[in-house]
């Protein structure tokens, strides 16, 4: 059975994700579990940023994943941005229009950034952040 290795790093308020490796199928609900663990602690991050510079492939199933993901942290008020996106990672996301229901940033630190203005306007709106 294949495996990715997820790396969790703080980064102030909030948490980087590193997944290393191709996230499809045999791997899917392992990085699903990864990121739901996010979210099952207390406090929860300020933002998440997956920073996927070392993510070799990804399929559609590690995408809907993502799109998961990324739906349960913002309904805890938890901004999620994506970092370095491969090329094929790319692709597939466009291929599927799924890039505009993410945040996708060249550098860790323009996600880090873009994560931490999100959670700034959200709380300035009211927002439970």
């Amino acid at each position: 059975m294949a495996s990715v290795e997820i790396r969790r790093t703080s980064v102030g308020e909030g948490e980087l994700i590193s997944p290393r490796g191709s996230i499809d199928l045999s791997c899917a609900n392992e990085l699903d579990r990864e990121l739901s663990g996010v979210l099952d602690g207390q406090p929860l991050p300020g933002f998440v940023v997956l920073d996927f510079e070392h993510v070799s492939f990804i399929s559609s199933i590690g995408i809907a994943v993502l799109l998961a993901f990324r739906q349960r942290a913002e309904a805890n008020s938890v901004s999620v941005t994506v970092a370095r996106l491969g090329d094929q990672a790319t692709m597939a996301l466009r291929a599927m229009k799924m890039d505009r229901h993410l945040m996708m940033y060249p550098t860790v630190a323009e996600a880090v950034e873009a994560a931490r203005a999100t959670r700034v306007a959200d709380d300035e709106m009211g927002g439970n952040a």
